[in-house]
This record gives C-alpha cells, structure tokens and sequence, in this order.
C-alpha cells in the first residue's frame, strides 16, 4: 500500500539522500540520475548517501536535534510548513496519473505484488475521484475513505497531517477496508 496525497502522487519531490540509501539499489542509480534530471552535485550526494547512513540521515538528525533544543519547535514548525498542494492544475495532476498508475501497475505485474493507492483525507477539493477513474482503467485500486473536505479542519494537526482523533477515525476506516478486501479480493474501491 502506498498513501499519498494526489499531489504528491503527480510530485518529483524525494527524500533525497535517504530515498538512496533505503528506497534505491545501486543498479537503478544511474535510470534515476538520467529520470530525475539530477546535476552532478545532487548525483554524487545521492551516490554517497546510498552507501552511508550518516549521509543519508543526516537531515532527519538535524530535525531531530532542532526538536530537541528549540522550545515547542513542533508547533512552529505546523505553523511554518508547506503542506499547501505542490501541483493544483488539474490538467497536470491527472496527466501524471495517467502516466504513473499504469507504471505502478506494470511494477506490480513485474514483482508479483499488488499496489494500492490510498489517498489521505484533505481539507480541499484534490481530484482523488478522477484519479481513482483512472486507477481503475490501469488496474491499480485507488483507495478514497474519506471525500475531499469531508474531514474538518479540527481533525488536523497542520491543516495536513491529521491529529489523534482524526488518525483514529481514518485507521478505522482503512482497517474496515483492508478487512473488507482480503475476503473479497475483487472489490476494489
């Protein structure tokens, strides 16, 4: 299963360091540098990073220092963070719907696995309905549990993440669904 918001779905956003040292094996390094348009610093960084944890780690390890030393940096940083949609042109987030849901499905058919797709609550209209539409015609299930909006602002923490209780409602909705699912492995949505 992999839970991503439409936008990020349709992003070329990474980890970066981390996405190559845990996510990326050394023979697909140079698809991604050719795939991802990376200079030659990005490259060699990423290079480096796949084979070293410090390197790979070393920005979740600032982050955690920061939390650890500047006082209620969490709240600051909920209130500072991006979480606004990175791509909001509809034409542009279903086009690489219509290119990436057939690449996850052949990735599956290759593996032998199954991909779901779920989609996370969201406080505005993100066209998870449409990208579910194409899911279906590319044989990958797009899971949408909870309708654009559906979920107020208060079950949120930053307007993104959701809080304890907005978590609990969607984990219940979704283990629902997973249960639902494995008995009955042709309804997908």
């Amino acid at each position: 299963m992999v839970s991503l918001a439409t936008d990020q779905f349709a992003s070329s956003l990474t980890l970066g360091e981390s996405l190559a040292r845990r996510q990326m094996s050394a023979a697909d390094f140079p698809l991604l540098v050719r795939k991802a348009k990376l200079d030659q610093t990005t490259a060699s960084t990423y290079l480096f990073a796949h084979f070293s944890n410090w390197l790979a780690d070393k920005g979740f390890i600032r982050q955690d220092v920061l939390i650890l030393l500047v006082p209620n940096f969490r709240e600051l940083a909920a209130r500072i963070a991006d979480h606004g949609p990175h791509i909001s042109d509809p034409s542009v987030l279903l086009a690489m719907a219509q290119q990436r849901l057939p690449e996850l499905h052949d990735l599956a058919q290759t593996y032998g696995i199954k991909i779901v797709l779920l989609v996370p609550p969201t406080l505005r209209p993100d066209h998870s309905q449409e990208i579910q539409e194409i899911g279906d015609k590319a044989g990958v299930p797009v899971w949408v549990l909870s309708p654009p909006g559906e979920f107020p602002r208060d079950l949120f923490r930053d307007g993104f993440h959701l809080n304890l209780q907005g978590s609990e409602i969607f984990t219940a909705r979704l283990a629902h669904k997973i249960r639902e699912n494995i008995g009955n492995p042709v309804s997908e949505h």
